[in-house]
């Protein structure tokens, strides 16, 4: 019986803004995910309650995190400058963080209120390392940024 739970289809949705969803369920409960394999795309992740598609208010949020990169980043650059210049030990960050850095991963938080835990993630561009920061966000502020490859 387990295994075809495997196989079975998860729930998804099209929608107009944020492309093709897919219902998962993870340890903070059910989310929608939009995976891309495309570099001009940013991956997302989308907490919900039940099968409940989208908010207005999420949809806002991604259209205001992706639509203005240099304020989001401004918000994790003091934590996340310090990261690069520990795992590239030989470059100092450049002025211009789009030059080192791009915007490739947000999770969304439930209802799109920035009090709830949310995330972005930036992949390192100008190195063959693989780099991705992942920094996390708790009541609107920084707690943590996570390095990974």
């Amino acid at each position: 019986m387990r295994l075809f739970k495997i196989f079975a289809r998860r729930p998804s949705i099209d929608h107009p803004v944020l492309g093709r969803l897919e219902l998962r369920r993870g340890k903070r409960g059910p989310y929608w995910m939009h995976d891309t394999y495309n570099e001009d795309e940013v991956a997302l992740s989308l907490q919900t309650t039940g099968e409940r598609p989208p908010t207005v208010a999420q949809v806002a949020f991604y259209e205001r995190i992706v639509g203005d990169q240099d304020s989001i980043f401004s918000k994790v650059a003091d934590h996340l400058v310090p990261k690069y210049e520990a795992y590239l030990r030989r470059h100092q960050f450049p002025a211009n963080w789009s030059e080192a850095l791009a915007l490739v991963g947000v999770g969304i938080p439930l209802d799109g209120t920035e009090a709830n835990p949310w995330d972005v993630t930036f992949r390192l561009k100008t190195e063959n390392l693989g780099y991705l920061f992942t920094c996390y966000f708790e009541r609107g502020f920084v707690v943590g940024v996570s390095v990974d490859t």
